[in-house]
């Protein structure tokens, strides 16, 4: 029986999360359609669920889906538009189910898997294929 991914090992996640405004004009935009609200929900979400070891978030520039911001992309997976907080919950909610899925074993606190380890980012992004 092998034993479960550790943070430095494990699949990771990362989302990137337009915060184009767009001034002097009145086009849409993420910025405009609330993406700083939906950022900083994505981010306590992420953090309550101890999911971010495993979930690393940046903000990013356009991704030229304007009208269909707040957009969040999951890198070399989906792009996600018209994003809410149930948006982002259901979200969340398939990336711990796809971390699980991938063997991470959610239940331990990885910063204590290993002690001496500063952060417990992973080093290394597990990404799919472009769809």
């Amino acid at each position: 029986m092998s034993s479960p991914p550790s943070p430095t090992t494990a699949p990771s996640v990362v989302l990137l999360s337009c915060q184009t405004q767009r001034f002097g004009t009145t086009a849409d935009c993420c910025g405009r359609n609330g993406a700083a609200e939906i950022l900083s929900f994505l981010r306590r979400e992420v953090q309550a669920q101890g999911l971010s070891c495993w979930i690393e978030i940046r903000e990013s520039p356009c991704f030229g889906h304007c009208s269909q911001g707040p957009i969040i992309r999951w890198v070399g997976s989906e792009i996600y538009s018209k994003m809410s907080k149930q948006g982002v919950l259901d979200l969340v909610n398939s990336l711990r189910i796809w971390l699980q899925e991938q063997g991470v074993d959610l239940s331990i606190d990885p910063t204590l898997q290993e002690p001496d380890q500063e952060s417990c980012s992973p080093k290394a992004a597990f990404l799919l294929p472009p769809i």
